[in-house]
């Protein structure tokens, strides 16, 4: 995702422990690994090419699948970790879950201006899950995955699709956030 011509972030995973080692002042680095072990990453490169900044991401089992810049200018990364070391980092007045177990939960992450971590959330059910996309406006953000069991929910109100219970098997789930990192509906689809 280009956050200008100048700055361009991409994401993914990695199962080697060689990634381009590149930290950044006052971002979130995390320059260790071991080897055979899947962690999320994440790089920022400028119009040349050249890393900016590259990291690890999550001390567990953890794969980025998503990416997007919000309104604000600011990256949001979503994915799947198995719970053992995603960096939760709670922020205020924003909506947070707790790791609710099967062998990975979604998470979404929110970072701030000068890539530091600001805000890293689980969601998910007592069964697999994962956080697949995001998709970012001026106002907000919506997370879309996969859950094989019950999800939070949240009422989105009068004219929002509301499903109560996952229907069987493996549901979607949709969540929208506003700007401020609250959900403010969420729903197995």
């Amino acid at each position: 995702v280009a956050k200008s011509a100048q700055e361009v972030y991409v994401t993914g995973y990695s199962v080697d422990n060689s990634l381009f080692n590149w930290p950044q002042s006052g971002a979130y680095n995390d320059q260790l690994a071991s080897g055979g072990q899947r962690k999320a990453i994440v790089g920022k490169f400028d119009g040349s090419g050249n890393c900016l900044w590259s990291t690890y991401f999550g001390d567990g089992r953890e794969a980025a699948y998503g990416i997007a810049l919000d309104g604000l200018d600011r990256l949001l990364i979503v994915g799947e970790t198995d719970g053992t070391g995603l960096p939760i980092q709670p922020m205020s007045g924003a909506t947070s879950w707790s790791y609710t177990g099967g062998t990975r939960d979604g998470f979404i992450a929110l970072f701030g201006s000068d890539d530091e971590l600001l805000w890293c959330t689980p969601y998910g059910s007592d069964e697999d899950d994962a956080a697949t996309d995001v998709r970012a406006s001026g106002t907000g953000f919506v997370v879309a995955g996969w859950s094989e069991g019950e999800v939070t929910t949240v009422d989105g109100g009068a004219f929002a699709y509301d499903q109560s219970t996952n229907a069987g098997g493996t549901d979607a789930f949709l969540l929208a956030f506003n700007q401020n990192a609250v959900c403010t509906w969420a729903t197995p689809f």
